[in-house]
């Protein structure tokens, strides 16, 4: 007890001596920011320059990219078009029937369509 009393009093008288020492010759009220400052202005034109041109790299990507797509899907949508007209074509033994039917009356030499 009288161990940790000694401890507490000595910590006490030595927070009363304890005080900072601040060195005040690289702060200038002028600059308050010093050299870093300069640094961040050439820093922030240097990185103004990249956001821009990953910017065009980016939109010229994009447009590629969407116009690959949309030959893709006008490619993917001619194919599954032939696939059923293929299908429609095996499905009826390899005949091409028209939509409607026609019937042909030679006493008036003519077609006559159903539906």
């Amino acid at each position: 007890m009288k161990f940790t009393l000694a401890l507490a009093l000595l910590g006490s008288v030595a927070a009363r001596h304890h005080h900072h020492h601040h060195n005040d010759q690289f702060v200038s009220l002028a600059d308050p920011l010093g050299k870093a400052n300069e640094a961040f202005v050439a820093g922030k034109a240097q990185a103004a320059n990249v956001v821009k041109t990953q910017e065009e790299f980016e939109s010229e990507k994009v447009a590629d990219v969407k116009s690959r797509d949309d030959a893709d899907v006008a490619n993917a949508e001619a194919e599954k078009n032939r696939v059923r007209i293929a299908r429609g074509d095996q499905m009826n033994g390899g005949l091409r029937h028209q939509s409607k039917s026609l019937v042909y009356i030679p006493e008036e030499e003519t077609y006559i369509s159903f539906f």
